[in-house]
């Protein structure tokens, strides 16, 4: 059985990398600070070991893969630190795995990334090529990470790649400190699952938009790939959105919705990412092109929310 280490097991991602792998029969050791997130209940654990741990003191593991999705997204100042603290938070636990896995001669390594290493993007779709212009210590960590793999894999000739993820949405997805936002459809479900209506910001705007569930698919698919070209590749169905039609979306599963729009960019919540990334290259590289629609996709996060609102009533 093929085994993995995947950091930030807990978050939104995270978890639903391990639910995948698990059931594609990876042997999955997660691991995070602590568990808290639902889904962990539902994990078989006898595909998935729990590991509560930082990633500087992560006890030595024999395995064939590491996906390192440990990150905090959470600003300095909501953290209530300097943005230097901010940046060795998220950089120095990145290279005490990129040492990890040399060190115990792991076979593949995956660092997750994504389209916050830009600060503005054009409106088409960008390959891996697109140099990042990072503004804030969450993108300038990301476009670190991303330059570090491409040195380790160029000129230390190891087996370590980038995935950079865009905009997700899926099971699993609930504040906490290190990931203060929900995304956009986040946002929506949890509005019209608990107040009935969807207040919809910026209606006109445009993303592209993945299932968590094909993260974990196409990881899959670069981790028992023999030979991959290159240490970047976009992660992402690149199926565009606007938020108005993510709205109403929504709206044709809960008909009782009311939907708000609001034009006052005064009154908006902090953006997410921005732009669409082209996967041409992960699926010349992997066959991987499997993705799932948006409206095969939102029905089921709509439904566990429903059902968690229920609960709490």
């Amino acid at each position: 059985m093929k085994s993995v280490i995947v950091t930030g097991a807990n978050g939104f991602v995270g978890s639903n990398i391990v639910t995948v792998l698990s059931k594609l029969d990876w042997q999955v050791y997660a691991v995070d600070l602590h568990f808290d997130n639902p889904i962990t209940k539902a994990w078989n654990t006898s595909q998935v070991e729990f590991i509560e741990s930082p990633c500087e003191t992560l006890r030595p593991i024999s395995v064939d893969a590491l996906i390192h999705g440990a990150f905090i997204t959470a600003s300095p100042e909501s953290r209530e630190e300097s943005p230097e603290d901010n940046l060795r938070a998220n950089i120095n636990p990145t290279l005490q795995m990129m040492e990890y896995a040399h060190t115990n001669n792991i076979k593949r390594s995956i660092f997750l990334s994504s389209s916050g290493v830009y600060r503005t993007m054009p409106d088409k779709a960008i390959d891996e090529t697109y140099p990042p212009n990072p503004l804030g210590t969450y993108a300038v960590a990301k476009t670190f990470m991303e330059q570090t793999v491409d040195t380790l894999r160029t000129v230390y000739k190891r087996d370590v790649i980038c995935g950079r993820l865009g905009n997700i949405y899926g099971l699993n997805e609930f504040q906490r400190p290190s990931r203060p936002y929900l995304s956009v459809i986040g946002r929506m479900i949890h509005m019209a699952t608990t107040t009935g209506e969807i207040r919809v910001y910026r209606p006109a705007e445009v993303r592209e938009w993945t299932l968590a569930s094909d993260i974990g698919r196409a990881l899959n698919r670069l981790l028992i790939t023999d030979q991959l070209n290159y240490s970047l590749y976009n992660i992402a169905n690149t199926e565009r959105q606007s938020n108005h039609s993510i709205a109403y979306l929504i709206q044709s599963i809960m008909d009782s919705v009311q939907i708000i729009v609001d034009r006052e960019s005064d009154s908006a919540p902090p953006l997410t990412r921005l732009g669409i990334l082209d996967n041409t290259r992960l699926c010349e590289d992997t066959g991987f092109d499997n993705w799932v629609t948006l409206n095969q996709g939102i029905a089921e996060p709509i439904l566990v929310g429903m059902m968690r609102s229920k609960a709490d009533a």
